[in-house]
């Protein structure tokens, strides 16, 4: 539905957590960096989350702007479940 799994990945781990930095989905999801890291790219590049620097650690969470963010979480959450 997303694209790939890794999209779905990070959705699913932003939705439970509410934000997240690259190196901490490695290790928590497994599987490689820079795939994780082209996804947070992507979904950031798309409007549906957004980043900001907290010391030297870049941090994601879901975009507050994003206009069908209502509707996504609504969609990740049934998948969640």
């Amino acid at each position: 539905l997303f694209g790939n799994s890794n999209i779905e990945k990070v959705l699913l781990f932003l939705l439970v957590n509410e934000k997240c930095y690259a190196t901490q989905l490695h290790h928590c999801l497994g599987g490689a960096l820079t795939p994780i890291q082209q996804a947070l790219q992507r979904l950031e590049k798309g409007g549906i989350i957004m980043s900001n620097l907290e010391g030297k650690t870049r941090l994601f969470r879901f975009n507050p702007h994003y206009p069908f963010l209502r509707e996504l979480q609504t969609l990740l959450k049934q998948g969640y479940h």
